[in-house]
């Protein structure tokens, strides 16, 4: 015998069920796309021509610049000193960048 299910106790167990088969299908997704990544040819070998290109550098000057009372900015200075400037900045964690 079936026991008897209150409708909201029924939505809930159909909304985790949908929940349970979308967390699966991301995954699938990601599994998919590392696969593929990595049946694919060496990306290496395209950053090597960059490092060829634009060789790593070390930075000449480096420091901590207090912005306020809680926060401190890190820079770099790096490639010729006496050539034209040009700042990039960037976000925190979670800031995409």
């Amino acid at each position: 015998m079936v026991a008897a299910m209150s409708l909201t106790s029924c939505y809930e167990e159909i909304k985790q069920q949908q929940w349970r088969e979308a967390n699966i299908n991301e995954i699938k997704i990601i599994v998919d796309y590392i696969t593929r990544m990595a049946s694919e040819p060496d990306s290496t070998s395209e950053t090597r021509k960059l490092r060829e290109v634009y060789p790593a550098i070390e930075p000449y000057n480096t420091g901590m610049l207090k912005v306020s009372e809680i926060h401190t900015l890190y820079y770099e200075e790096v490639g010729n000193p006496a050539g034209k400037p040009i700042v990039f900045v960037h976000g925190g964690p979670g800031g995409g960048t």
